[in-house]
C-alpha cells in the first residue's frame, strides 16, 4: 500500500508540473516585454530645432525678426565731443542721432559714401582736410563751416560759421573739392584762425557747384547735399 501511495503522489505532481508548463506556452513565454520603455520606428519625437537640443547649444536662438537695422557704424549712442584737432570719418546716409554723415541727395552723394575729415590747428591757424570717397564722379563741390550740427534739414546746421575777429570770405572756412571718375577727392583749405571750443563751428554743409559730365545737372548750383559734423 505505501508502495501504491508514493506512485499516486509522484504522478500527481507532474501532472502539475505538465499544467503549468503548458499555461506559460500559452501566453507566449514569459520574457520580459520591453517595447513600451521604448519608442516605435517612425515614432515624432517632441517638436523643436534639431539644433536645440542641449542647454549649451550656443545656435539654440531665436530666428530674427522683420525690421530695418541701423548701421551701428553711422548711429552711435556716444554723443559726439566738441571739435578739436584730430580726424573724424563718417559713412553717408539718412540723418539719424549721432551720425557723423548725412546726405540729402543720393544722385550726388550716394548711401555708403565715406568721408575723413582731419583737423588739425596750431596756435595760428586752422587746416581741414576732406578725402570723400563714392560721390557723384567729375562734380565739384563746396564744404562749408556752419555753427550747428548736422539735422535731419540743411537748415538745422544754422548759420554759416564766421571768425569774430575777421570779417568777409576771409572769416568762412570752405573746402573746395572736384571728384575723379571713381567720385573720390582730397582737398585742404586752412584760415588764419582758430575754432573757438565752445561749441560753435560744429559741422560742413557740403554743397553742389557743378558736373563736368555734361547734361542736365544733377542739381541747381548752390544746392545743399550733404552735412558732415566736424566733432567726434
Amino acid at each position: 500500500m505505501a508502495g501504491a501511495a508514493r506512485s499516486l503522489a509522484t504522478l500527481a505532481a507532474a501532472a502539475a508540473l505538465l499544467l503549468v508548463g503548458c499555461a506559460d506556452d500559452g501566453d507566449g513565454g514569459t520574457t520580459d516585454d520591453t517595447s513600451a520603455s521604448s519608442p516605435a520606428a517612425g515614432t515624432s519625437q517632441p517638436s523643436g530645432s534639431p539644433s536645440c537640443t542641449g542647454d549649451d547649444d550656443d545656435d539654440c536662438q531665436a530666428a530674427p525678426g522683420d525690421g530695418e537695422t541701423v548701421d551701428p557704424g553711422r548711429c552711435g549712442t556716444t554723443e559726439p565731443s566738441a571739435i578739436a584737432s584730430g580726424l573724424v570719418q563718417g559713412t553717408f546716409g539718412p540723418w539719424c542721432e549721432n551720425a557723423v554723415a548725412t546726405t540729402y541727395d543720393t544722385a550726388l552723394i550716394p548711401d555708403g559714401a565715406s568721408v575723413s575729415a582731419t583737423v588739425r590747428e596750431t596756435e595760428a591757424d586752422t587746416t581741414v582736410q576732406l578725402v570723400p570717397q563714392g560721390f557723384a564722379p567729375n562734380s565739384t563741390y563746396t564744404a562749408l563751416m556752419h555753427a550747428d550740427d548736422c539735422g535731419d534739414d540743411p537748415s538745422d546746421a544754422g548759420e554759416v560759421y564766421q571768425d569774430r575777429n575777421t570779417s568777409g570770405q576771409q572769416g568762412r572756412l570752405a573746402v573746395d573739392f572736384t571728384t575723379d571718375t571713381s567720385g573720390n577727392a582730397d582737398a585742404s583749405t586752412t584760415v588764419p584762425w582758430l575754432v573757438p571750443d565752445d561749441g560753435e563751428g560744429k559741422s560742413l554743409l557740403i554743397s553742389y557747384e557743378s558736373s563736368e559730365q555734361g547734361g542736365t545737372p544733377a542739381a541747381d548750383a548752390g544746392t545743399v547735399v550733404g552735412c558732415i559734423t566736424l566733432e567726434e
